[in-house]
């Protein structure tokens, strides 16, 4: 993830792409602290997508499921497939064999490359990845079992990042005014802020969005020790451990509503930066997925 941002910063690439919260197993905070040190050097959030996900257990061609003895994979979606790995166990804990060994990956890249490591070795340890079949194929693995999230509708928020386009634009309006037809789209805003310790903050800064109106998407909530590197570069900022961040997106309703809560909110705030402004994604609804994974077994 590190390697998109610097990227993008040194104008090796216009845009990143990076998978930013999970429908079952929620945000990813790597890619939060990353953003947090992209915006002060110009990077902010300037789209969303979302994708419902595939993911399987992937092997060297030929390998039997019960045989696999070690799993390499993200976190975020080893515990999306936890309900799987659980029933692998149970298999081979009837046939004599340990539970499977979890190995934790930078990314599903990684967890299959990991694979054909294991493989070159020439032990008896038989490595699987979870990842897309897109992946597998890029890694020469092939498919030992395909859908097995706990929920079969797991879907990926993704954002694209890139450099802002002026401190005095509103980029979404830029991207608007370009589209064909001129139209007018749904917004999502991201912000990080942090406030005193003292009781009744939460009510303080969140009325700031419930008096006008204006929804609350997602919060999350981050240790100010991933900021304190700040604190040396701006004399305003005192950040403090067990200080916490708050990472909350919202929907925008109209530029001078947005401002005027933006103002409010900051007056909680002993710490704010604005993440991005950009089009809010407008999916649809899934059907409810039932967790069928005895079928596998």
């Amino acid at each position: 993830m590190k390697d998109v941002f610097d990227q993008v910063k040194k104008g090796q690439a216009h845009y990143g792409v990076l998978p930013a919260e999970s429908s079952t197993s929620g945000s990813i905070q790597s890619v939060n602290d990353y953003l947090l040190l992209g915006v002060e050097s110009g990077i902010e959030i300037i789209a969303e997508h979302r994708e419902l996900e595939k993911i399987g257990l992937v092997s060297s061609i030929g390998t039997k499921d019960v045989d696999i003895d070690m799993v390499f994979g993200h976190s975020n979606l080893m515990d999306s497939c936890g309900d799987y790995l659980a029933l692998l166990d149970e298999k081979r804990k009837k046939v004599g064999k340990k539970a499977v060994i979890r190995v934790v990956a930078l990314d599903s890249s990684t967890a299959c490359s990991l694979v054909n490591a294991e493989a070159t070795k020439g032990n008896s340890t038989t490595a699987a990845a979870i990842a897309s079949a897109e992946a597998a194929k890029h890694y020469n693995l092939s498919i030992v079992h395909d859908h097995i999230g706990s929920d079969l509708n797991s879907e990926t928020r993704y954002i694209v990042i890139g450099m802002r386009e002026g401190e005095n634009t509103d980029p979404l309006q830029i991207r608007i005014a370009n589209s064909p037809g001129n139209v007018r789209v749904p917004r999502r805003g991201s912000c990080v802020f942090a406030c005193n310790n003292e009781p009744g903050q939460v009510m303080k800064w969140s009325s700031c969005f419930a008096f006008r109106n204006m929804s609350i998407l997602k919060i999350d909530s981050r240790p100010a020790s991933v900021a304190l590197h700040l604190n040396s570069n701006q004399q305003l900022i005192t950040l403090r451990h067990f200080d916490i961040l708050f990472y909350v997106d919202y929907e925008v309703s109209d530029n001078r509503t947005h401002d005027e809560c933006i103002s409010n909110l900051k007056e909680f705030s002993t710490f704010f930066r604005q993440l991005g402004l950009y089009a809010k994604y407008r999916g649809t609804p899934v059907a409810i997925s039932p967790n069928d994974m005895l079928t596998y077994y």
